[in-house]
C-alpha cells in the first residue's frame, strides 16, 4: 500500500494574526517565520494524529483488487476517483456516487460491491481529506498549533549551553500531547488475504 499527497494544503489550522496575538506581537517582520512556523507545527499535529488536518487531495494505489478498503489520513470529505486494473492491466472506474463510507476503529472504510473477493490487480483510490478551513478545525488541535508556534517563537533552538549547567533541552512545553492525543487514530494495518482489513 502507498500513499502519496497529490496536492497539499492551501490554508492553516490558525492564521498568522492568531499565531502573533498569541505572544503578543505587533510588528510585521518577522511574518515569513511566523508562516514557516504554522506550516512546520500542522505537519507535527497531522503526523502526530495520523490525519490530514488540513484539506489536501491524496492517492492511496494499493497492489491488489479488494472490496473493502480503509482510506488513512482522516477526516475524509470526498472521492475524486477509485479505479482498479486486472492482472491485464484493465481498466475499471467505480461510481464514486454509489459508495458510503462508514466509520470502522476511528478509519473512513468502504465497500465496492461489485468486487467479492480479493484478485490479482491493483488499484488507485484518489480522495479528500482533512479540515476546509480553520473554523473547522478542533478548538483543542488550533490551541495546540498556537502553543507549538508560541514555543518556537520563544525558543529559536532546540537546546542552549549554559557554562553553569552544561546543556539545557527546551522541549515542547506540557500539554501539546495532552491536547492532540483525543484526535489521533490508528494507522491502516494492511489487508488480510481475504480482503478484509
Amino acid at each position: 500500500m502507498d500513499l502519496k499527497v497529490k496536492t497539499g494544503p492551501s490554508t492553516t489550522s490558525i492564521t498568522t494574526d492568531l499565531a502573533k496575538s498569541n505572544v503578543r506581537v505587533t510588528t510585521a517582520s518577522e511574518d515569513s517565520l511566523f508562516d514557516h512556523w504554522i506550516e512546520a507545527a500542522d505537519q507535527l499535529i497531522a503526523l502526530q494524529t495520523n490525519t490530514s488536518l488540513m484539506e489536501r487531495v491524496l492517492v492511496l494505489s494499493i497492489p491488489k483488487v479488494i472490496p473493502c478498503i480503509q482510506l488513512p489520513k482522516p477526516p475524509f470529505i470526498d472521492f475524486a476517483s477509485v479505479k482498479h486494473w486486472d492482472k491485464d492491466e484493465n481498466e475499471t472506474s467505480v461510481a464514486t456516487g454509489s459508495l458510503r463510507v462508514r466509520t470502522v476503529d476511528m478509519l473512513p472504510t468502504f465497500e465496492i460491491p461489485s468486487i467479492s473477493g480479493t484478485s490479482e490487480g491493483r488499484m488507485e483510490i484518489e480522495y479528500q481529506a482533512g479540515y476546509a478551513d480553520a473554523n473547522t478545525v478542533p478548538v483543542t488541535l488550533k490551541q495546540a498549533a498556537l502553543m507549538l508556534v508560541g514555543h518556537w517563537y520563544a525558543n529559536r533552538e532546540a537546546s542552549f549551553m549554559d557554562p553553569r549547567i552544561m546543556n539545557v533541552s527546551k522541549v515542547t512545553p506540557l500539554g501539546f500531547m495532552e491536547l492532540i492525543n483525543p484526535h489521533r487514530v490508528p494507522t491502516v494495518q494492511g489487508i488480510l488475504n481475504d480482503g478484509t482489513l
